[in-house]
């Protein structure tokens, strides 16, 4: 067992390393499979894409129902205020009040109109501090409210036609950066490919010009052939050298370039292989023109910017006239009081119920012993 452990110890660097020196040997429809899967390109039309559709999906949640929750915790108010009394003087008395409310409800755009239904409930308390205490509760069960505005553009009606032509726009401005992707990957390819036929050409030439050099040194030494002759062979052959070394940069730099569209590692080493032939395509130039005009991305986008400039003139010709917006709403809302702190505080608030309920006002140290 030690053994087999100390085997798999001493193998697994050489098992690391050729993992890391692998060869990744790709046809062209590979690597453009590879550059829209992972490709750097393909990963900013595809986010760009998720955005939209997200946007589209958030515009799409806001015209369902909406639930709204607010109120405040906590609203404390301590003043010295001047008070009326019966003789007509004024009297500076010092007040301090706490209120508290909570709504919750539900809130729907509506279309047809432009306008905003409301549709919740309501509580408050008020909590009156010092030698007059008491609590006050107003709650409202049922409240309705419509909000509308006049002799102004529907907003909700043309965001709603703004968003579609959004996300038609970025759908297909995705599969045209998809094929561009394709498109700059399949020149890429090639564009690897023309080095490597290069290179060796250069390789050979150097070759070719090497073997002429040694033969013209040889005629030389004999006087078959001057200097001079001997002296342009061996220029041919520096630049030949020369044109070797410009070779492996080219190619070098588009076999950089393909690997950044592919988003290949850099310590994969990389092997091209060229399709066997070519595809014939005839495309018909009418059709190409007519489905050009209805899918291109940038004729929706001029039908987007002509809707939004549509919609900003409307807006400021709406903003320099008269408009008004209207505001109702309906409900039940009782008052109620709560628990008094002491007999005194128990008689105000009962006349306060009275005196809203149109009942005689009752001592609410009777009603409620506790």
């Amino acid at each position: 067992m030690r053994v087999v452990a100390v085997f798999l110890l001493c193998c697994s660097p050489l098992v690391a390393e050729a993992q890391a020196h692998s060869t990744v040997t790709l046809t062209l429809q590979d690597a453009i499979l590879r550059a829209r899967q992972q490709g750097p390109a393909a990963q900013a039309a595809r986010s760009a894409r998720d955005a939209a559709r997200w946007r589209d999906e958030a515009f799409n949640a806001r015209l369902l129902p909406q639930l709204r929750l607010q109120g405040d915790a906590a609203n404390l108010n301590r003043a010295i205020n001047p008070i009326d009394l019966p003789d007509g003087s004024t009297q500076y008395i010092s007040q301090a009040h706490n209120t508290t409310s909570l709504g919750l409800g539900f809130s729907q755009a509506l279309p047809l109109t432009g306008g905003t239904l409301t549709v919740g409930t309501q509580i408050s308390r008020l909590d009156e501090f010092g030698t007059r205490s008491s609590r006050l509760y107003q709650t409202s069960p049922i409240l309705v409210q419509l909000e509308q505005q006049l002799f102004r553009p529907r907003q909700i009606v043309w965001d709603k036609r703004v968003q579609h032509l959004d996300a038609r726009v970025a759908e297909q401005a995705y599969l045209e950066a998809r094929e561009d992707v394709a498109r700059a990957t399949a020149d890429a390819f090639f564009a690897l490919y023309a080095q490597d036929v290069a290179l060796r050409n250069a390789s050979n030439n150097v070759a070719v010009n090497d073997t002429l050099y040694t033969l013209n040194k040889g005629r030389f030494e004999v006087g078959k052939i001057g200097e001079n002759d001997l002296l342009k062979s061996e220029l041919a052959l520096l630049r030949a050298r020369s044109a070797v070394e410009d070779a492996r940069v080219a190619r070098a730099r588009a076999e950089a370039a393909l690997r950044r569209q592919i988003a290949l590692p850099a310590d994969a080493e990389l092997t091209i292989v060229t399709p066997d032939s070519i595809p014939i395509v005839d495309a018909d130039p009418t059709l190409a023109e007519k489905e050009a005009l209805r899918n291109s991305s940038v004729v929706q986008q001029n039908e987007l910017d002509d809707v939004q400039a549509r919609y900003d003139v409307g807006l400021a010709k709406a903003n320099s006239r008269f408009n008004a917006t209207v505001s109702a709403s309906a409900g039940f809302n009782p008052l109620g009081g709560g628990q008094p702190a002491h007999g005194a505080v128990g008689r105000r608030a009962g006349r306060r119920r009275g005196g809203e309920g149109g009942e005689p006002a009752r001592d609410n140290d009777q009603q409620d012993p506790a």
